[in-house]
Order: structure tokens, then sequence, then C-alpha cells
């Protein structure tokens, strides 16, 4: 499975609509564009940190945005640890223009962004053994794009019941799904756990039987990535999305697709998936 990832996309698995080609007013291209900016700065920013850290000699340096919250105030009633640790990057305004005057061609309001359980999500992507490096230069923004490299898929075209939109990378290789306030507190809630949980599989997977499928890729749960929530602090609207692995971004052809769901309530396909 793991031989397949992160190579070139067959054509015949490529997902969505390029986010350049949405109306100039679609707020799924403001957002994408966003992200992306985000993403980028992120990971130069841990860049920057590793490489301060990694020439600290005493190994004391502990950046003070990756200080993990402690216990909530006792005086509250909740005791329960706080694994909500946070980073935040603030952006500015940026003025746009379909000409090249500008550095976007798509409206950039203000924003913050939020990476959410960071240190939990870097020790997941290091036992999937996905570099840092490479992880935020294909979700981040390339220099001097004034356009999202990502493609689309609104909740309007997704087959699921939910109001969930897709952004995927220009390789395809990375889903980024929109979450709701309840999918946010689930992934928080569950994440030390799987956090430990894959690592102990990967393990295991080192020195495993490689003839079974789930021993050799250490495990078939869903591979998340990452948790980033972008607000808007004028309209206080928040957008927040993990990363998962596109596991159908892979350069062979699928024959087959199948959907599954969790429960069979309201979930008879509609005109427009049978057509398909």
């Amino acid at each position: 499975l793991d031989s397949v990832l992160g190579q070139k996309v067959n054509k015949e698995n490529k997902a969505g609509i390029p986010a350049r080609d949405l109306e100039p007013t679609n707020p799924l291209r403001t957002l994408a564009m966003s992200t992306e900016r985000a993403l980028y700065q992120f990971g130069k920013m841990y860049a920057t940190q590793q490489k301060e850290e990694e020439n600290n000699k005493e190994g004391k340096y502990l950046p003070l945005e990756h200080q993990p919250l402690e216990e909530n105030n006792k005086k509250k009633k909740n005791k329960k640890r706080n694994y909500l640790e946070q980073n935040r990057i603030r952006f500015e305004a940026s003025k746009y223009s379909v000409s090249h005057s500008t550095l976007f061609a798509v409206p950039q309001p203000s924003f913050e962004c939020y990476d959410m359980c960071p240190t939990l999500f870097a020790d997941i992507r290091k036992a999937f053994d996905i570099p840092d490096r490479q992880y935020y230069a294909i979700l981040g923004r390339q220099k001097q794009r004034r356009e999202s490299s990502y493609s689309v898929i609104s909740s309007d075209d997704a087959s699921g019941k939910s109001p969930s939109f897709f952004f995927l990378t220009s390789d395809q290789r990375y889903i980024l799904k929109s979450c709701t306030d309840q999918d946010v507190k689930t992934i928080c809630k569950i994440l030390p756990a799987y956090r430990n949980y894959v690592i102990e599989q990967q393990e295991r997977a080192a020195s495993g039987n490689k003839n079974n499928i789930g021993a050799a890729c250490g495990t078939l749960l869903p591979r998340y990535y990452g948790l980033y929530k972008i607000r808007l602090p004028n309209t206080k609207e928040v957008s927040t999305v993990v990363v998962m692995q596109n596991f159908f971004g892979s350069k062979h052809q699928i024959n087959k697709k199948f959907d599954m769901k969790g429960s069979t309530y309201h979930r008879e396909a509609s005109e427009k998936e049978l057509s398909k």
C-alpha cells in the first residue's frame, strides 16, 4: 500500500475542480488560498524552530508556542488534561486584483490560522515516515503563486450527507476535509490514543508479516496528519479542516469504489448518485 501512495496520480483518479476555476467571489476559492498561505508559514516557522533546536547544544530550547497546555484550572469542575495545544499565525488583509499588480488574484481578508495539536500530529506524521518539509511543501502555497493550487469538491458535489467540502493538493496526495465542531472535539479526544496506536503498529510493521496488507503498512485506519482552524476576526466565521491521506490518489486504475456508511438512516442513493 505504501509503495503506491505519493506517486503520480492516474488521470482517471483525479477528483475535484481547480480552485482557480471557481467564481472570484466563491468563499471556497478564498479559503483555499488562505489555507495554503497559512500552511506555508507554519512549515517555514517549524523549519526555523527545528534548526534552532538542533543548534542548541544543551537541548533546553523549547519554543513558547510548543508549550503544552497544563491541566485546566483546579477550581473548575473539569480536571481532564487539555490536549488542545495550538499554534497561531495571523494574516492581515491583502489587496487583490485580476491583474498582476497585486499579490493575489482572489480576495484575502484578515484571518487567523491555528495548528491544533501540532506535537501529536508531528509524531503521527513521523510514524508514517512523512518528513515535515515534504508535508508543508505539498500543502503550502508555492512562492509567487497568486491562486490556490488546490482542487475543490464542494458540499453540493460530495456524495455524503454532511455539508462538508474537500480540498485536494495539486498532486492529489492529501485531502483536506472540513469539520464540524463535534468532529473537532472527537478528533482531539481520540488523538492521543490514535497517536500511540499508530506508533505501536508501525513498529510492529517493521518486523511483521509482509504478506498481510494490514501488517505491511502498520494499520488500515484512516491516516490523519493535521488539523487546522481558520478564523475571520471581523465576522467570527470559523472553518476547520483535517488533513488525510488520499488513498485514491494512486497511479493504479481504480475499477470499483465502495462508499461504506455507518448508518442506514437516510442513506438511500439520490438520483444524482444513481446517475454516476
